[in-house]
């Protein structure tokens, strides 16, 4: 009887091999497309995330300038400077062929944003002045110079004030501004350029000499004081001094090398950036460029800047849904500090100046083909068309954007 073989499988057959082949690309091609899905909407977010990270920086950045502006005796307007133009608080509306330092060769301005200057002591103590004491201040009239001296511990109540940021000033050699103020009127307020060759630290106090004439920016810091302030201040002495700053916030426009033809942008940049001045003065601080463009968030189209007053004086900001006749400034196309109702009373008794309200429109990095984003009507004063370049469903609105608005409560004003 012959002996049996043990059976051999046959393998597979051609068709048999197609289809497991067809299987298994439709799987891999299954979990390729749900990949690319995840991978997207996680690209998306991220760049979400970090877009609204970004703003919220830039808020924090710009709301406690806010806050701070007008610290160490700065008022919100005076005289001449009022708002929206003012001392401690300026805005410039909806700018059009603008530069930074309005020279033509600092970094522009993107058109239709808003441009916003704030001035205080933001850094350094305000120190408190010995003004009971007579030689702790005194000015010439006739030479416009004159001297503060800041002692190691203040005047009432014996409590230490920290003389190195004083001492860094005039160390330094820079033409800060100093502002004084009266200790027994707030009203009265002179800002001066420093004089290096009349100052000098030791034995517990600083001397700051100071100049209203000559120098660098002398008369230009001069104009940010009230009237006649030096002339008071002789009689009263001054009870605080501060190093006083300026910074201006801004929407950059900066060209690209190489164009990105999907980007709606393409060959430019938009960046919210902070330029430090000399108060007052068109000039960058330190005579530094780089202080012109510093960047607080990137990919932002638009910021607006509305002010709240409570001109009635009922303790209430009124606004209506299409910002005319309310109590913001800025808020409505029609607004206008040259024209009724602000013009009058603008130019009066400075109302109550309660808030600032800062509005940023961004985008993120990229764009997405399967994003559309809503038209934009209107953002605060600045009005957008169906021809705006933002409102192009081709282009800009297939990048995913935010609109983030921060109310400021002013304390120092």
């Amino acid at each position: 009887m012959p002996s049996r073989r043990p059976h051999r499988g046959r393998g597979f057959t051609l068709l048999e091999l197609v289809v497991s082949l067809l299987i298994l690309a439709a799987v891999i091609v299954a979990a390729l497309a749900l990949f690319d899905s995840t991978y997207r909407v996680t690209h998306a977010e991220l760049d979400r995330v970090d877009l609204q990270q970004s703003l919220r920086i830039a808020q924090r950045e710009m709301s406690r300038m806010v806050r701070l502006a007008g610290r160490g005796g700065l008022p919100a307007a005076a005289g001449a400077s009022r708002l929206p133009a003012g001392l401690a608080l300026r805005v410039e509306n909806d700018v059009r062929g603008f530069d930074v330092l309005g020279d033509g060769t600092s970094p522009p301005v993107v058109d239709g944003t808003d441009v916003l200057t704030v001035r205080g002591v933001f850094q350094a103590p305000v120190y408190l002045v010995d003004a009971a004491d007579p030689s702790t201040f005194r000015f010439d009239a006739e030479t416009g110079r004159g001297s503060v001296i800041v002692r190691g511990v203040t005047p009432i109540g014996g409590v230490d004030q920290d003389l190195d940021a004083l001492e860094d000033v005039l160390g330094d050699n820079r033409p800060e501004a100093l502002v004084l103020v009266s200790p027994f009127d707030d009203e009265v307020f002179g800002v001066a350029e420093i004089d290096h060759g009349a100052s000098a630290s030791g034995d517990g106090e600083v001397r700051l000499g100071f100049r209203v004439t000559g120098g660098v920016h002398a008369e230009t810091y001069a104009a940010l004081s009230s009237p006649d302030a030096f002339a008071a201040l002789a009689r009263s002495r001054a009870g605080s001094v501060g190093v006083l700053e300026e910074y201006r916030f801004y929407v950059r426009r900066d060209e690209v090398p190489v164009p990105r033809p999907a980007d709606p942008f393409a060959g430019e940049v938009r960046r919210l950036s902070r330029a430090r001045t000399y108060p007052g003065v068109d000039a960058a601080y330190g005579n530094d460029r780089s202080n012109l463009s510093l960047d607080v968030a990137d990919h932002v189209l638009d910021f607006q800047v509305a002010l709240a007053f409570d001109a009635d004086g009922d303790g209430e900001i009124a606004e209506t849904p299409d910002g005319a006749g309310d109590e913001w400034f800025g808020n409505a196309a029609g607004d206008d500090a040259d024209a009724e109702p602000w013009k009058d009373l603008l130019a009066g008794p400075a109302p109550l100046l309660r808030f600032v309200r800062l509005t940023v429109l961004a985008r993120s990095a990229g764009g997405d083909s399967r994003h559309m984003a809503r038209e934009i009507e209107r953002l605060e004063d600045r009005e957008y068309g169906e021809n705006d370049p933002l409102n192009d469903p081709r282009g800009a609105r297939r990048f995913p954007r935010i609109v983030l608005r921060t109310v400021v409560e002013v304390r120092n004003l």
